[in-house]
């Protein structure tokens, strides 16, 4: 990746992370709590089917993007793909439908319709922009992102101006992730009708895209992966609605959704300067993957941990500039949901191994276990009326050891051999920011809240920049060609 190509996908991340925050922001401005925790129990529908039935064989074909378009087979199986994916979208409605019908819910048709597109189109966005990434293509992916970040966040305010419910901001949202998949799309189109060496009619020619050894050793572990993730990361929404209400659910969410949007910026941006190389060296051969797979692990885990120590400072400064009044006091959501999600991030993380070794079959069992703990603590809550306060520590606890017991499979599957000094560095400054946060409250104003968050963002540019300016890791990745530079 040349220099003009990282400042501008630099540029355009950080144009997408900012739409990306603002749209938790003004959502919080123009809906209600109650509305807010509409959309976010909605959400929690849409991310059961993007994990559990979309997501693992979208792993699998993330995993054969470049083979797929060497061998001129890409374009017949994204056809197959997408034809999947319109069928788990009708199921999404109906697992929605008979919810709440369980929970004596009354639901709305357009409700229904939206989480339908929602889907379709979150699927086919992250397909298409993936696919253009891991072939070498980062402006335009960048590009892209952006694009769907700025469209989708005009879309849903400027409607919610007019309707201020969750319908209105859903609509908005796969309004944005559709255009700018469409316009990927068009654009794989024409790369390949520009190749010489790949023609689309004989795309027609090759075999289905499941099969019955598919799925059984990669798409059902995947899948059953997929449920626990579901549960500890997300499905507890559902849980905190039938516990405290919708509005309480709101609060929550507010947070934890601004501490996710923020992981997400982190993950995806670091993950797409990276990943490209990674997958290469996967179709190259097992000893080229095992390396690459060491040096990924070792760039991302420390580098996560200190962005997680300067979100943790952060995290008052955010709550004052970007959530509504009727949100303020979401800001230890904010904090929570800072710790649960870097837990996430780390375990996505070490679960790589999967991409590497195809062994899918084990990977469950660390996100089992979290589960247990968390539905215990749901269970107790049930019977003995905790409080909140005391489900969200649990929540963190699970989630820690869900990442823990990620990385004592995943030495057990490959050699996997951690940079100690720089994690060791990483988990003291997530220590000791957190004991900071923990002790003081900084009751930042507005002003003072921004130049706070400047101050971190300087912070974080320079312990990257000594993390990474000599690091013989990332050379080794960058030395592998993508399809798209001519391998």
């Amino acid at each position: 990746m040349n220099k003009s190509e990282l400042l501008t996908l630099t540029a355009c991340r950080s144009i997408a992370a900012v739409a990306t925050i603002l749209n938790v922001s003004l959502a919080t401005r123009v809906l209600g709590s109650a509305e807010y925790g509409m959309l976010g129990w909605v959400l929690a529908f849409h991310g059961l089917c993007a994990l559990l039935l979309i997501g693992p064989l979208g792993q699998y074909f993330n995993r054969h993007i470049n083979t797929w378009w060497l061998d001129g087979r890409f374009f017949q199986k994204l056809a197959s793909f997408a034809r999947y994916v319109v069928t788990i979208s009708l199921i999404a409605s109906a697992i929605l439908l008979s919810v709440s019908w369980i929970q004596n819910k009354d639901i709305q048709v357009v409700l229904l319709v939206l989480l339908t597109w929602m889907v379709g189109a979150t699927s086919a966005n992250a397909t298409i922009i993936f696919s253009l990434n891991t072939l070498g293509w980062h402006k335009e992916s960048a590009v892209l992102m952006a694009l769907t970040a700025i469209s989708s966040l005009l879309i849903s305010w400027l409607l919610s101006l007019v309707w201020p419910n969750a319908q209105a901001w859903l609509f908005g949202q796969a309004s944005g992730l559709t255009l700018s998949a469409f316009i990927g799309y068009k654009f794989l189109v024409q790369r390949r009708l520009a190749s010489t060496t790949q023609s689309m009619s004989g795309e027609q020619h090759h075999p289905l895209f499941l099969n019955r050894m598919l799925i059984k050793d990669f798409l059902l572990p995947i899948s059953a992966s997929a449920a626990f993730i579901w549960i500890l990361w997300t499905g507890w929404r559902i849980g905190i609605e039938s516990l405290y209400g919708m509005s309480t659910l709101g609060l929550v969410l507010a947070g934890f959704m601004l501490a996710s949007y923020m992981w997400v910026m982190i993950e995806s941006l670091s993950q797409q300067i990276l990943h490209p190389y990674l997958f290469k060296a996967i179709s190259l051969g097992k000893s080229e993957a095992n390396l690459a797979y060491n040096d990924f692990v070792n760039l991302l885990g420390p580098f996560y941990l200190f962005c997680a120590g300067l979100l943790l400072l952060s995290s008052e400064a955010i709550a004052t500039l970007l959530l509504g009044r009727e949100f303020r006091a979401s800001v230890e959501y904010i904090q929570i949901g800072i710790i649960v999600e870097m837990c996430r991030v780390i375990s996505g993380l070490f679960a790589h191994a999967v991409q590497v070794t195809g062994r899918a079959s084990s990977i469950s069992w660390p996100y089992a276990i979290a589960v247990i703990v968390l539905g215990s603590a749901f269970l107790s809550s049930w019977f003995l009326d905790l409080d909140i306060a005391t489900l969200f520590v649990f929540l963190q606890i699970a989630s820690i050891v869900a990442a823990l017991c990620m990385l004592s499979l995943v030495r057990r599957m490959l050699c996997c051999r951690l940079d100690e000094i720089r994690w060791l560095a990483g988990l003291m400054f997530v220590a000791l920011c957190l004991s900071a946060t923990n002790s003081v409250r900084l009751n930042l104003a507005a002003w003072t809240a921004l130049g706070w968050l400047v101050l971190m963002l300087l912070l974080a540019a320079i312990l990257t920049w000594f993390e990474y300016r000599n690091n013989p890791a990332l050379k080794r990745l960058y030395s592998i060609k993508l399809s798209a530079n001519g391998s």
